[in-house]
């Protein structure tokens, strides 16, 4: 596999680019460096191109914004048709009403609506509407991290140039243990937000998340949703519709574009109403290309039932990954939501070990396949065969890993340097 353009670039971003990419999860030293592509050059439904010309089925997804699948047709259609008109205005656009007024009739419980650029900037809005709302500055929180902005940054190991005196407001508490957050609301009295991710990759039990309803409000706290990553995947109203959970307010992001930079924030008018007053204002929140792309991406979900095909194609490569592992023997596990799945990667002690997930991956990525340490992202372009070519890769995958580890050999075997972790949560 020739990816000698692709190192070519490397060594001009060296020079002129810190981190090499201005995502630090898509940079080379977060991949299996020396045998991963470096850049991209395009992509088109469940393929993406490097720019060395080599294929790849993806699922990455972008980090998880593609949701339809890369340069929709339908998506690439509606931003051309706007462009014609402009992307930007000095005076509000009608699209900033229509797509407002799109979301709230796809999330249930939602009577306003406000865009943002990303899902940091929805959830880092949410949480200061939520003060601004209770009067209380401490933030009770769990999830997978992805907010990042100084609120949260400043817990995680990436946290140089934030006031370490906000680390005093972050309270962390455990997914499917009440106990834990009703502790938490018990003994802090500053506390008037709980943020969190209604699931990641453990399904809520119990009632969990209804009793996170009952706790945060029977504590007189606001409830507000990150669904950054399960927004429009787990349903069309997110997992909150999923799981029949209504939050007071709820950031989304990633998929609701299939690719254009497009957060928002939803919820009940009367604390959506705050924002008259609460400062959250840029000048590309109504950049239309991108609302144009999300009227698009609704109706491409509702019109071709997408999200039946993602999750569909999901168990059957989460079936597929299962009966591998057994016919191998491989102790490489998969778990989560079909439409976002995480492999587990267990060795030495370690319950994810980055070093096997490397060699697995440096099998994956010579067959086709581009896999990623975070997680898996089915989009609605993916096909049966493209399973086939992503099972039969991870099958070898398994056997490779397998065989190394068995014989104390996986470091050595490894042609390239080992994935790198982004930062670690918390610190």
């Amino acid at each position: 596999m020739d990816l000698s353009k692709s190192f070519e670039l490397l060594d001009r971003a060296k020079r002129i680019l810190p981190a090499q990419t201005h995502t630090f999860s898509r940079g080379y030293y977060s991949m299996v460096e020396g045998v991963y592509p470096v850049f991209a050059d395009r992509a088109k439904g469940s393929k993406i191109y490097d720019v060395d010309g080599n294929e790849y089925i993806d699922y990455v997804a972008a980090l998880g914004p593609i949701i339809l699948g890369y340069s929709d047709d339908a998506v690439n259609a509606a931003i051309r048709e706007q462009i014609d008109s402009g992307s930007i205005f000095s005076l509000p656009h009608r699209l900033e009403v229509e797509a407002a007024e799109l979301l709230c009739q796809v999330i249930p419980g939602s009577d306003m609506a406000k865009f943002t650029k990303t899902g940091s900037d929805s959830v880092t809005a949410a949480v200061r509407a939520s003060r601004a709302i209770t009067g209380r500055d401490n933030v009770a929180y769990w999830g997978g991290g992805g907010v990042w902005h100084d609120w949260f940054t400043v817990i995680t190991s990436r946290n140089r140039g934030v006031p370490k005196s906000l680390a005093g407001m972050i309270k962390l508490f455990e997914y499917n243990k009440i106990e834990s957050l009703k502790e938490l609301l018990d003994n802090d009295k500053e506390i008037g937000t709980v943020c969190m991710e209604p699931m990641t990759f453990e399904f809520p039990s119990n009632g969990f998340l209804e009793d996170v309803v009952r706790v945060t409000h029977d504590h007189d706290a606001l409830l507000v949703f990150d669904e950054v990553q399960t927004g429009f995947r787990w349903s069309m109203g997110g997992a909150q519709q999923y799981f029949g959970v209504t939050p007071d307010i709820t950031a989304w992001g990633k998929a609701i574009a299939n690719g254009m930079p497009l957060g928002a924030i939803s919820g009940k008018a009367e604390f959506m109403r705050v924002f008259d007053e609460v400062y959250y204002s840029t000048s590309f929140a109504g950049e239309a290309l991108s609302l144009a792309a999300f009227q698009a991406t609704i109706a491409e979900l509702q019109g071709r039932k997408a999200l039946e095909r993602i999750h569909a194609q999901g168990e059957k490569f989460r079936d597929g990954f299962k009966k591998a592992a057994a016919e191998t023997g491989s102790p490489i596990s998969i778990e989560g939501f079909p439409a976002k799945l995480r492999m587990i990667f267990p060795y030495k002690g370690e319950e994810d070990s980055l070093l096997l997930r490397s060699l697995f991956s440096q099998e994956t990525i010579r067959n086709g396949v581009l896999f990623w340490q975070g997680p898996l992202f089915h989009t609605a372009s993916h096909d049966d065969a493209d399973l086939e070519k992503t099972l039969g890769a991870v099958e070898k995958g398994m056997r490779t890993a397998k065989s190394a580890a068995d014989d104390d050999t996986v470091e050595k075997s490894l042609d390239g340097k080992p994935m790198r972790r982004v930062m670690h949560f918390p610190v």
